[in-house]
């Protein structure tokens, strides 16, 4: 079992990993879009859009309201 640190609006949590899902990123603060945040591009190919103020690219099938997904090319 791994427990993982999260801070949320002042709020400590202790997490246990094995039971969520989680997106973390070691190397820098990286923040999943919370899925009602609107899409910023929809593109051609049945994907929305979302980007970030840091430049990082999140996407999801256009009109889903499902998660954002990072992109990592």
């Amino acid at each position: 079992m791994m427990l993982i640190k999260v801070v949320s609006d002042g709020i400590t949590l202790g997490l246990d990993y094995s039971k969520i899902k989680l997106h973390y990123q070691a190397t820098s603060k990286f923040i999943t879009p919370r899925a009602y945040e609107p899409a910023h591009e929809s593109g051609s190919k049945g994907y929305e859009w979302f980007i970030a103020d840091d430049g990082t690219n999140f996407y999801r099938k256009a009109g889903s309201k499902d998660d954002w997904i990072r992109f990592e090319p």
